[in-house]
């Protein structure tokens, strides 16, 4: 069967109140040229979830695992699509969110991994951790698989997990600044369970054990321990990082050390990801500069980024 460009995963535990919301706002995304692929994975539920399900032209996948990564797996198992979508059955995309995922990764073929922002949710920058929030966010099925989905051993901030070991291992991640996504869940509930897991996954990640809150990806340097998947390419250099629309971040696990870059400086890695839009002229006259001013710029920024190490996603410094 021909791969299809996009599958969306959606556990579901005995989510009769919001599945139907949810899938109603996947299947209204106008775009003729999306092919969808939609899998419902009804995860011990025990009240209307797979019948809802099954009124959708989705297919309904059943399991007994009570577990949200364990659920994502399962979809992602029975993926047909390139790329995969997950979004939580308490919630619902705006008209777009499809196309603009699809738009992200064919226009970023360096981007590994990319999280919507919901609708009432602060902006990614100042969060402690930039989590690739499962809620609503795509992978790349080949780097999901070679990384081994989500850890089904966590109970919570599984996406937490997911996004420090594509980090430590080299992947860049884009963190979307357009809410496209609503949920039904509070706010004030779903960060504070993520700052509970936040605790347990220092068990796994004691470089997270070191940050306080608003403190991780500030740009300052942070403890020398590294752990689990990381200690694998300290040798490596591997950079992973983290494109907003504001800062391009380079984590890099093996000094445990952190660049942010903004600014100018943003808008020519921009330049060297070939972002849609992004361009010499086009920088020159943003910054009032000459256009000799930014070619300098670009070549003495792409020396610096080789100074720094190698990218798993791109030789984004060999782009002048």
């Amino acid at each position: 069967m021909t791969a299809r460009p996009l599958t969306v995963i959606v556990p579901a535990h005995n989510a009769q109140a919001t599945l139907r919301p949810c899938l109603e706002s996947l299947f209204a995304q106008s775009d003729s040229k999306l092919k969808l692929d939609v899998i419902v994975v009804a995860d011990a539920s025990t009240d209307r979830t797979e019948k809802i399900a099954r009124e959708f032209p989705a297919r309904c996948l059943v399991t007994g695992a009570r577990n949200r990564g364990a659920a994502r797996n399962v979809g992602a198992k029975a993926a047909r699509g390139e790329l995969m979508l997950f979004v939580d059955a308490d919630c619902t995309l705006r008209s777009g969110s499809l196309r603009r995922v699809r738009e992200v990764f064919s226009s970023l073929p360096d981007v590994a991994a990319c999280s919507l922002r919901f609708h009432g949710q602060p902006r990614f920058a100042p969060r402690t951790i930039p989590v690739v929030a499962s809620g609503a966010a795509a992978y790349r099925r080949n780097v999901f698989e070679a990384l081994g989905g989500f850890d089904e051993s966590l109970t919570d901030a599984e996406d937490a997990d997911l996004t420090m070991t594509l980090l430590a291992g080299g992947y860049l991640l884009y963190l979307d600044d357009l809410p496209l996504a609503s949920t039904t869940h509070g706010a004030a509930k779903r960060w504070a369970a993520k700052r509970k897991a936040l605790r347990a996954l220092q068990t796994k990640w004691p470089i997270l054990s070191t940050l306080g809150a608003r403190h991780a990806f500030s740009g300052k340097q942070i403890s020398s321990t590294s752990s689990g998947i990381a200690a694998a390419y300290h040798s490596s250099n591997f950079l992973g990082g983290v494109l907003d629309r504001e800062s391009l971040r380079l984590f890099q696990f093996g000094n445990a050390a952190e660049y942010r870059f903004q600014g100018l400086e943003r808008e020519l890695a921009g330049y060297l990801l070939r972002e849609p839009g992004v361009s010499l002229p086009s920088l020159a006259r943003a910054y009032g500069v000459a256009r000799s001013t930014v070619d300098r710029d670009v070549k003495e920024f792409a020396a610096a980024l080789r100074e720094l190490g190698r990218f798993r996603w791109g030789r984004l410094a060999d782009r002048v």
